[in-house]
C-alpha cells in the first residue's frame, strides 16, 4: 500500500515520474512479531496507447523483527550453546526493481487500473554484527486506482500479491 504523487502530461502518451511512500503489512510467518517501518520507492512509466501504459519502478521496504528465539524454532540447546540472547532483534530490508504492463481504464478523474509486473528483490537482515542476504524474482497481479488531484497531481492506491522464486542460497 502506498501515497504517490505523480507529475504527467495531458493526453494519453504521458510519463509519469512518482515518489513513493510505502506501508508494508508484515506477511508469511513475521506477521505476528514483525514490524512494518515506512519505506520509499520511485516508479516512472508510460502510456503506450489510450488504455495500456508501461512501468518501471524502485521499491525499498524495512522491518524490524523483535521475537523470541524458540518462536522461530530454535532448540533451547543451541541458544545456550552460542549464548544467544532470549530476545533476538533484526533490521530487515528489501529492495525491489518492478517492470510491467497495465490496462487502464479512466472516469472523469479516476483511473482504474489492472497490470502485471517481473520484479528482482533483495532481501538484507542485520543484527548483532552479522548481515545476510537472499535474492528471488517474481510475478505480482496489480491492482489499482488513480485520482485526479489537479491538472498535474494525483494520489493512487494499488495493491498487489507477489509470487516469490529463491535463486541462490543465504
Amino acid at each position: 500500500m502506498g501515497l504517490f504523487v505523480g507529475l504527467a502530461a495531458p493526453g494519453w502518451a504521458q510519463i509519469t515520474l512518482t515518489p513513493r511512500i510505502n506501508f508494508p503489512p508484515p506477511v508469511g510467518p513475521t506477521r505476528e512479531y514483525g514490524a512494518p517501518l515506512v519505506g520509499y520507492g520511485i516508479e516512472t512509466g508510460y502510456r503506450v496507447f489510450p488504455h495500456w501504459g508501461v512501468i518501471v519502478a524502485y521499491d525499498r521496504y524495512r522491518f524490524d523483527l523483535n521475537t523470541n528465539l524458540e518462536n522461530l524454532n530454535v532448540d533451547p540447546a543451541v541458544i545456550t550453546l552460542l549464548s544467544l540472547p532470549e530476545i533476538i532483534t533484526l533490521n530487515l530490508s528489501a529492495g525491489s526493481w518492478n517492470g510491467g504492463i497495465r490496462y487502464l481504464i479512466s472516469f472523469s478523474r479516476l483511473t482504474a487500473y489492472l497490470g502485471a509486473e517481473v520484479s528482482t528483490n533483495r532481501i538484507t537482515a542485520e543484527g548483532y554484527g552479522l548481515r545476510v542476504f537472499q535474492r528471488y524474482w517474481g510475478v505480482a497481479p496489480v491492482l489499482g486506482a488513480e485520482w485526479a488531484l489537479a491538472p498535474h497531481w494525483s494520489a493512487r492506491l494499488d495493491t498487489r500479491l507477489q509470487t516469490i522464486f529463491v535463486r541462490g542460497d543465504i
